[in-house]
């Protein structure tokens, strides 16, 4: 494990934690498990339980590091970030880098840990600790330090369309769509003509006044129908799209593709 050290305590936007630096490499931002939990509302152990549930995603030195035996568990304890005992009483002491921490958040799965990521990422893993300013001393050396810093803003930029696309996607999975939303999203002007349009194509046919999918579509997880009674003691049923229905509706059968 590389040196880390502890630079104090940062505050970002009303969240305190501790300023961690190295142990993922040099100058690289880290952040204990212990203080993510405080920051997100969460039980220290149902985050430790989740980290240990999905371990074999949590690559060693690169996501995360266990200090609990360490040297360093020991400078916790000097700093009051934990007490002896708790060290002690505790099977792990998680530190997390920003790729960690980011695969953390695919398991939390909620839009507050997502707001708080996006804050993190700007305001404290992006920071690095000021170094003096190395001029360069020729031409060449002037345009590789140009070419290197324009690479990483391409880089830091490529890793935050990831993070925004992964976010939008489990916001899409765990939600569901009326026809009435779809068709507006890619350019029907009612539910009705969306779905003569997916009949037309084969996609769905009427049962007793219901839309149901055709065989071949219908085990996919596309859509959820719900039934209803009313106080007559008549049943409704109620079809909904799921994200995965709705981004192949989009994706695939409006793209012609399907």
């Amino acid at each position: 494990m590389k040196e880390l050290v502890i630079r104090g305590i940062k505050e970002v936007e009303g969240m305190r934690f501790h300023d961690i630096e190295g142990g993922f490499g040099e100058g690289k931002k880290a952040m204990l498990v212990k203080e993510i939990a405080l920051i997100h509302e969460r039980q220290l152990t149902h985050i430790n339980q989740n980290i240990n549930r999905n371990r074999k995603r949590f690559k060693d030195g690169i996501d995360i590091i266990d200090l609990k035996g360490t040297e360093f568990a020991i400078t916790l304890s000097e700093s009051g970030i934990y007490t002896q005992n708790s060290i002690n009483a505790s099977s792990n002491i998680y530190l997390l880098s920003e790729r960690g921490y980011s695969k953390l958040l695919k398991i939390l799965e909620d839009d507050l840990a997502w707001e708080r990521y996006d804050r993190l990422v700007d305001e404290y893993f992006n920071m690095r600790e000021a170094l003096k300013p190395q001029l360069p001393q020729d031409y060449l050396s002037a345009l590789k330090a140009l070419v290197e810093s324009e690479e990483e803003k391409q880089r830091l930029s490529l890793e935050k369309a990831k993070i925004e696309e992964e976010k939008n996607r489990l916001i899409h999975q765990g939600k569901l769509y009326t026809t009435t939303e779809i068709a507006k999203e890619v350019g029907f002007k009612s539910a009705k003509a969306f779905n003569e349009f997916l009949k037309e194509k084969k996609i769905q046919y009427k049962v007793n006044n219901t839309w149901v999918l055709a065989a071949r579509f219908a085990e996919l997880g596309y859509t959820e129908i719900k039934q209803t009674e009313l106080d007559n003691g008549k049943i409704i049923y109620n079809r909904k799209w799921t994200g995965t229905g709705r981004d192949w509706l989009i994706n695939e059968v409006m793209k012609g593709e399907c």
